[in-house]
């Protein structure tokens, strides 16, 4: 091999070398922003969690089947709370200074003259997060809600209970002409004009003068996938989901449009296994859904179609079952299972959003 042969083939293979790392720098894709960074709260993961819920305040409670937590930084940090003893929390809210929870405990009652003991719930308050005293129960409950008058509603088995505060005098809301109610009570909600709506198996209902009169929006459909299980309000929008269906009014209830939900990529959605377990909604209108896959995401102009957004990690092949979820005042998001929560920091320069 002569002088020149050699250096032409050193030539050649020094350009096939440079070639193969320029263009493979060249030729690389931007990595894709993800829609949310996500931080495990490794906290829990030893005990069971019972809820989650974050204030109008942005604190984050968490509850487990021994305590519950609260965190005024997006779940970095945490202060723990006692329960009552053999008491387990389904839910603690905070209005105004103090707290208020639903509990779970065992009950005796008597089944054809003997005694047997049952799970059944009752109202629990406290003006430091630790030391409770109760004011109502037992009987099933699924939700509260404290109004500008000192009223607190409950949804509950059979309809709505009203508690005044002051006088700890309990009212029984009728809902129909008949006098009949709904067998279950899921969700209420109270608007800017101090308005209560409330969700249930017969469908939605709301009234204008503390639970005095009620309307019926919406009809249940008879089956639990009618059941009203969220309810948002904005000025005239009314938006209510089902386990199938969202419900949206642009009038004040004057008028509906239902769309069935669907979750982008899944095409057996009604399977129980898939449907979301929790949805909240953000201060942009975006509505977030846990589901078997993560969180879903349905957009202002398509609320009822979801987009997974993560958790990173999972995916369609490999689902993850999260069961609630909640959404902070700047469109972050905390998503629990059975034994941790996550924490999503949404990335605004994702193309997600756009």
């Amino acid at each position: 091999m002569n002088r020149l042969t050699i250096i032409s083939f050193l030539v050649l293979l020094c350009c096939i070398t440079s070639c193969d790392i320029f263009g493979d720098r060249g030729g690389s894709e931007t990595e894709e922003i993800p829609a949310f960074e996500w931080e495990k709260a490794y906290r829990f993961a030893s005990n069971n969690i019972t809820f989650i819920h974050i204030t109008p305040g942005d604190e984050l409670f968490v509850g487990t089947v021994k305590s519950w937590h609260s965190s005024s930084d997006h779940g970095k940090t945490f202060t723990y709370h006692s329960v009552p003893d053999s008491v387990i929390f389904k839910i603690v809210k905070k209005f105004g200074d103090e707290y208020y929870a639903i509990g779970e405990y065992d009950t005796e009652v008597s089944v054809f003259g003997s005694p047997t003991t049952v799970k059944s719930d009752g109202i629990f308050r406290s003006s430091n997060g630790s030391d409770w005293e109760q004011l109502l129960g037992p009987f099933w409950m699924y939700d509260i809600i404290l109004d500008d008058h000192q009223y607190l509603y409950i949804a509950k088995y059979l309809g709505v209970s009203r508690l005044h505060i002051p006088t700890m005098k309990e009212t029984i809301m009728e809902f129909m002409p008949e006098g009949s109610n709904p067998e279950f009570a899921n969700v209420l909600l109270q608007n800017d004009q101090g308005e209560i709506f409330v969700g249930t198996d017969r469908g939605l209902y709301h009234t204008k003068d503390q639970g005095e009169n009620w309307e019926r929006l919406i009809q249940g459909g008879g089956s639990f996938l009618d059941d009203i299980e969220e309810v948002e309000v904005t000025g005239d929008m009314i938006i209510a989901i089902s386990t199938k269906e969202l419900h949206q009014s642009k009038d004040d209830g004057e008028t509906w449009n239902s769309d069935p939900i669907q979750i982008h990529g899944v095409k057996d959605y009604y399977n129980p296994d898939y449907y979301y377990r929790d949805v909240d909604f953000t201060p942009t209108g975006e509505l977030y859904t846990s589901t078997s896959y993560g969180v879903g995401v349905g957009k202002p102009d398509s609320l009822s179609k979801l987009y997974i957004a993560g958790p990173e990690g999972y995916d369609l092949e490999n689902s993850f079952t999260y069961s609630r979820l909640e959404v902070f005042s700047n469109g972050d998001v905390a998503v629990a299972n059975g034994t941790h929560v996550l924490i999503g920091t949404r990335n605004a320069e994702s193309d997600f959003w756009n």
